[in-house]
């Protein structure tokens, strides 16, 4: 089933990324997006989710909603109201940096989907820069952050999802409308300043500095930046999201700003101007001084760093393994971690070193499921058909085997392993784990997406 209309003109951007014109069957000019969809099992899910994507309403100026969506070979072909703006400016290229106007435009128009999708009773992952449209050097528009959402097993934005994750999220307690605001002043601080406020290094590095790290005034990056706006993306970027302005006192600010202008004056521009490269290399080293101890290289102190990174990442989190917890119990525990993917208690339940394969696959999967408000991606890892046996056992050493299944889906294919742990425990101050885990493949059925059924 193809397009059921006259497809015009194709225009590439930089990235590679493309934006079609065509005119519809009732012979009105439209856009479409092509996007990649694959023929893998998840093929019928993201199908089925974008033709219950029903743009939000009322419409406003510079949001791309879907229309309607049709589909040919592996595409899906995404229907938007012809905007000449955007057709335009699209083999422009990505945008890559935003004036204060743009921003202020940004989080006007964030604002606004956040209205709409509460009216709706709507979840969605909150907003990235990859939401964002070009309209030329002077205007920005936004495409419905559920697209981004969507399709983000198959073809993950860039940066990093962990990246636009905020600090409430990464700790599990879901989203609301004030994550929904953090990350749509995290965009606006990125692309006017030109780099993440925070360090963005490995998954775990990435996740540290969003929990931690507080950002440099962006008048140091931007100093073109008035002080009204950066005072207000710096509010909407506290950790605590009690803390955070509400929707509609970020509606007055905006206002206010349109009004004020969002630039800084001259004088201010020379202040921070002057500042700017003290200010970013003292970051700068702040932040080789931290990867420089998370590598290690300071033995016990690296250690106390990790612990406290651990603890850091969920306020009030209790240990569950302690001095009664006997041996099969921890076994038991690490499989309950491996299978809810709960990063903690799956570090609670390893010597230090150890499993760290099984480890980065588990937080891989945590950041994916993260990532959906809803909590609907189940195939990125699957552990089934669970079964333990004791080996040997006595007062300083425990052995066991585990025999199971796991399913894991990359995007670009789907294993199906059956795999076989041997685990040996030792308690360390009275407290058993694992000190060694050998985990094996005994078959595995890969399924890459051009040879899975349509």
């Amino acid at each position: 089933m193809g397009y059921n209309g006259e497809i015009i003109e194709k225009r590439f951007r930089s990235d590679g990324a493309e934006l079609w014109l065509a005119v519809n069957n009732q012979e009105q000019k439209v856009l479409l997006l092509p996007k990649k969809i694959g023929r893998d099992k998840l093929r019928l899910e993201i199908v089925r989710a974008l033709k219950e994507l029903n743009p939000l309403s009322p419409k406003v100026t510079g949001y791309f909603g879907v229309n309607s969506v049709s589909f040919q070979d592996d595409l899906a072909l995404l229907e938007f109201d012809y905007n000449e703006k955007l057709w335009n400016a699209w083999e422009e290229g990505k945008l890559e940096r935003m004036t204060p106007k743009q921003t202020v435009e940004w989080l006007e128009l964030c604002g606004v989907i956040c209205q709409s999708m509460a009216q709706a009773e709507l979840k969605f992952a909150g907003f990235h820069p990859a939401d964002l449209a070009s309209l030329g050097s002077e205007e920005v528009g936004i495409f419905d952050p559920r697209i981004r959402e969507i399709f983000t097993v198959i073809d993950p934005p860039a940066p990093s999802v962990e990246a636009y994750l905020p600090p409430e999220v990464i700790r599990t307690k879901g989203w609301s409308e004030s994550s929904y605001l953090y990350t749509a002043a995290l965009v606006g601080y990125t692309m006017l300043g030109g780099e993440h406020p925070f360090y963005l290094g490995s998954s775990a590095e990435t996740i540290h500095a969003v929990l931690e790290e507080a950002p440099v005034d962006l008048r140091y990056l931007a100093p073109e930046t008035g002080e009204r706006l950066a005072k207000l993306l710096r509010d909407l970027l506290v950790k605590d999201p009690s803390r955070r302005p509400t929707l509609e006192a970020v509606q007055r600010e905006v206002s206010i700003i349109c009004e004020d202008g969002p630039d800084a004056t001259d004088e201010e521009q020379k202040v921070y101007t002057v500042k700017a490269d003290s200010a970013v290399k003292k970051r700068e080293n702040l932040h080789k001084i931290k990867r420089f101890w998370r590598v290690g290289r300071w033995g016990i102190a690296a250690v106390l760093i990790l612990i406290a990174i651990i603890v850091f990442e969920r306020p009030g989190y209790k240990p569950v393994i302690g001095t009664s917890t006997p041996p099969d119990q921890v076994v038991s525990l690490f499989y309950k971690a491996y299978r809810e993917l709960d990063v903690l208690l799956l570090d609670e339940t390893l010597a230090k070193g150890v499993g760290k394969d099984i480890n980065t696959m588990v937080t891989w999967a945590y950041v994916i499921s993260r990532y959906d408000p809803n909590g609907d991606i189940k195939t990125v890892l699957v552990l089934k058909d669970l079964e333990i046996m004791g080996v040997t056992k006595d007062e300083n050493q425990a052995e066991y085997v585990a025999n199971y299944t796991l399913e894991r889906y990359t995007g670009k294919e789907e294993r199906v392993q059956r795999r076989s742990d041997h685990l040996v425990l030792k308690p360390a101050k009275g407290i058993w784990r694992i000190i060694s885990l050998d985990s094996k493949i005994l078959n595995e059925d890969i399924t890459l997406v051009d040879e899975a059924e349509p």
